[in-house]
């Protein structure tokens, strides 16, 4: 039994000559990262308010290998959007191939494109912000970026190869005209990464 999720099956097979399935060979996969800290990747992990009751409460219970602690001189509401938003832009640009120096292209400026703007500054990226109008420039020029292209006003995909081109292209908002552009660009210069 997964002593952190409490799955009732013990997947501790030694590989190849195992007689377990490839299903049971892929969930068994699954359960040892879950048991190395992995948790996103548990198949078991119990999810406050979909498996277990809160998270939208002044208090809750909730099991200890998925919680974070927070230093004290730090807001619950400064910490939330770095937990979910955060994780989730941060481990784009830190799973990538893309190295510090190289062009980071951010499409969207909303939630996760704000944080994904500074988080690529401070790693050290060159870092172009789209996004559609000229209203919007200065947000993403205040938190680091250091190109802004209006999707409405150019081609996206002109002005990055205007720029050298992207070595990342992270798409943080639903526009699929400037997304399937902008892959087509990746492909087109060599760069083309699929990210899980």
């Amino acid at each position: 039994m997964c002593f952190l999720c409490s799955s009732p099956q013990d997947f501790s097979f030694t590989g190849a000559n195992s007689t377990y399935t490839e299903e049971d060979r892929s969930f068994g996969r699954q359960e040892r990262a879950c048991r190395r800290g992995d948790f996103v990747n548990c198949q078991n992990q119990p999810i406050s308010g979909t498996s277990t009751d809160g998270g939208y409460a002044e208090m809750m219970i909730a099991q200890a290998t998925g919680l974070v602690a927070i230093p004290d001189d730090l807001l619950s509401t400064e910490a939330a959007p770095l937990l979910c938003a955060g994780l989730t832009t941060f481990n784009g640009l830190r799973n990538s191939k893309a190295r510090p120096g190289e062009l980071v292209a951010i499409q969207g400026v909303g939630v996760l494109g704000h944080l994904e703007i500074q988080f690529a500054r401070r790693m050290g990226f060159q870092v172009a912000a789209i996004a559609r109008g000229p209203e919007k420039e200065s947000l993403p020029r205040k938190l680091g970026a250091h190109h802004y292209i209006d999707s409405n006003a150019q081609d996206p995909v002109a002005a990055l190869q205007t720029l050298g081109g992207a070595r990342l292209i992270l798409a943080t908002a639903a526009n699929s005209k400037v997304s399937l552009k902008a892959s087509e660009l990746m492909i087109e210069i060599g760069h083309w990464e699929r990210s899980s």
